[in-house]
């Protein structure tokens, strides 16, 4: 939003009153700027023109950053007759501008891009580079929103040369964002790595260490995109180390999250759990921060309600609204706690699945180990003793018996673990198990998946998925009474589908929640 500070009225009272209004509007303590400016309107003095177009414009600007869209809308439209009536055409456009904005945080893109194009035809007639590069931004950004990426794109390379003619690095920065983010919805990381270095130069130029620190998380998840874990890692730490320096808890959690996906993707499970924790205790202190935050934004408003009710002609009303503001208070507490308490839930439960996930992980790693171990080594053991044994006729039949049943337990152990023809991937093993099946009396089996199957998964992540098929059939096989059984796997681009189903009696898909077993859970 553009403010205007500087007018001329009838005294220097009012002046300076607006000016401070401006200053707390500047440093973000909007309810001062507004109680200032409310108090400036009520005094119903006759304002001289440019005056009240600067109050109007400033009120419109303080009810749109308090998310007030309908009274924004009022007082910036009589901001904008009062510049129609000066014949101040910069101030009207900038005003359509800001007209503008808000219809696009509602998401009417037509109508906002076409209070975009009134503000930059002006601009063109008045030769005002910067708000026509605003405008061609602020089209840019329309033109992402609805999907027309290459109009988007073209904005935004408008508005960057003028940014760039007019020495002006934050906003440089800021249109290369938005141009690494299309390419990046684009799938062309290259370019988007490209637009994000520029935008990290124009930041550091400008001394901009919050955006500075945002780039460098979107370099971070970038890289990661791509693969390039080292270079992922690299830019994520500088700009966890920034973020940090500079308290910025948005970028924080951001990072720890991207880092999390980084070692899950290179197979470190604990380092990615560890991240996800320092996720969730920054997490907590933002949504602890916020809350302090807004209760102190309640408090503003309670003092400010205070101030009106001490205006009241009887002491019995004044009471009344006091009891009355204060309970709102006591409410609003009692709900943002509640938001806060929800939120943390939310986040412990997605750590309570990524914890589940690593263990079952490292679990199938274990059988994986465990089995090769019991196959090559004990195995082998008990076959050369079962060897040697047989050179000695006097040894008793018993006794040789009682070794090769011990290698048979050792085998029945291993491929409890892992089945032999796992060696040979999960579609083998699948085919092992159908024949297993089919030997059940009464069961046919349909057994359907792509080749090759899943060879984009590791293995411990093949034997999970092995656990899963071999858990539900158990349990068709106890419960269902079913004769048809089917195992079909689906190989789309960006995913799979595992979808086993039986003609058996089926059961309550609730009660399953309310299992105490450990297979479902498992599963």
């Amino acid at each position: 939003m553009v403010l205007l500070s500087h007018g001329i009225c009838q005294t220097e009272n009012d002046i300076k009153k607006l000016q401070n209004a401006v200053h707390f509007y500047e440093v973000g303590t909007l309810d001062k700027s507004l109680v200032i400016l409310t108090e400036i309107e009520e005094d119903n003095k006759e304002y001289d023109l440019p005056f009240s177009l600067r109050l109007f414009t400033n009120l419109g600007n303080v009810y749109a950053d308090n998310g007030n869209n309908v009274q924004a809308i009022v007082y910036y439209t009589k901001a904008l007759q009062l510049a129609r009536k000066n014949k101040d055409n910069l101030s009207e456009a900038q005003i359509i501008k800001n007209i503008g904005a808000i219809y696009m945080s509602l998401g009417r893109f037509r109508v906002a891009e076409k209070n975009y194009n009134q503000s930059l035809a002006i601009g063109k007639i008045l030769k005002n580079e910067k708000l026509i590069a605003d405008c061609n931004n602020n089209l840019g950004t329309i033109y992402e929103q609805t999907s027309r990426l290459e109009l988007a794109k073209s904005f935004y390379f408008k508005s960057m040369q003028a940014y760039k003619k007019l020495n002006k690095p934050n906003d440089v920065a800021m249109v290369a964002v938005n141009l690494a983010i299309v390419y990046k919805t684009m799938k062309q990381f290259d370019s988007s790595i490209f637009y994000n270095q520029l935008a990290l130069a124009a930041a550091k130029q400008s001394n901009d260490q919050w955006v500075e620190a945002s780039v460098l998380n979107n370099l971070g998840n970038l890289y990661g995109l791509q693969k390039k874990n080292a270079q992922c890692e690299k830019y994520l730490s500088q700009s966890l180390s920034l973020s940090k320096a500079i308290n910025a808890p948005e970028i924080i959690i951001n990072v720890y999250d991207n880092l999390a996906e980084n070692y899950s993707k290179i197979g470190e499970g604990m380092k990615a759990y560890q991240q996800l924790r320092f996720k969730e205790l920054e997490n907590e202190r933002f949504n602890s921060l916020q809350l302090n935050r807004q209760i102190d934004e309640i408090e503003i408003k309670y003092e400010t309600k205070q101030k009106e009710l001490k205006n009241l002609a009887l002491e019995n009303d004044k009471q009344k609204l006091i009891v009355f503001f204060s309970i709102v208070v006591i409410l609003l507490i009692g709900v943002f706690y509640l938001i806060f308490k929800y939120k943390k839930n939310i986040v412990f439960q997605k750590n309570q699945k990524e914890l589940n996930k690593a263990i079952l992980i490292q679990e199938a790693e274990t059988r994986i180990t465990i089995a090769q171990d019991l196959h090559d080594h004990i195995g082998q053991k008990i076959a050369v003793l079962s060897l040697y044994s047989q050179r000695f006729p006097e040894i008793e039949d018993e006794f040789f018996k009682m070794i090769q049943n011990l290698g048979s337990e050792v085998r029945k152990i291993s491929h409890n673990l892992v089945p032999e023809s796992f060696d040979f991937g999960l579609a083998r093993s699948l085919e092992e198990l159908k024949e297993e099946l089919l030997k059940t009396p009464g069961l046919s089996v349909e057994l359907t998946y792509p080749t090759p199957c899943f060879e984009t998964f590791t293995p411990s992540e093949n034997l999970t998925i092995y656990r899963i098929i071999q858990e539900i059939i158990a349990n068709i096989l106890k419960h269902s009474q079913a004769s048809k059984l089917s195992i079909l796997i689906y190989d789309h681009k960006l995913f799979h589908t595992l979808a086993i189903s039986d003609n058996g009696i089926g059961f309550d898909t609730k009660l399953s929640k309310k299992s105490i077993g450990l297979g479902w859970k498992n599963i």
